[in-house]
């Protein structure tokens, strides 16, 4: 949002509706040519609280998913929310 711009109003219930909130303004950003489509976005990052024994970077498979998942009680403030955005960028990208 930029000074001159108002925000619009949207109905974020969700860090998914947050999500899809996000990348619909990256995408309708006439000032942001790098991101015209969801295929212009090839990575994303998280940072996982609690990722047990990961002591680097992971690509997130299913397997990765379901032993973050199963994690969740180490950290059950920041993973389940973590992983629910994870779960978005998957469905959404």
């Amino acid at each position: 949002v930029r000074k001159s711009e108002k925000l619009q109003e949207e109905q974020v219930k969700s860090q998914d509706d947050a999500f899809k909130l996000l990348l619909k303004t990256l995408i309708e950003d006439q000032e942001l040519k790098e991101i015209q489509a969801k295929d212009d976005i090839g990575i994303t990052s998280h940072r996982i609280v609690h990722g047990g024994d990961y002591t680097a970077s992971q690509i997130i498979t299913p397997d990765t998913y379901h032993h973050l998942e199963k994690l969740s009680d180490l950290a059950p403030l920041h993973n389940g929310a973590a992983l629910t955005i994870v779960r978005s960028c998957i469905d959404e990208l």
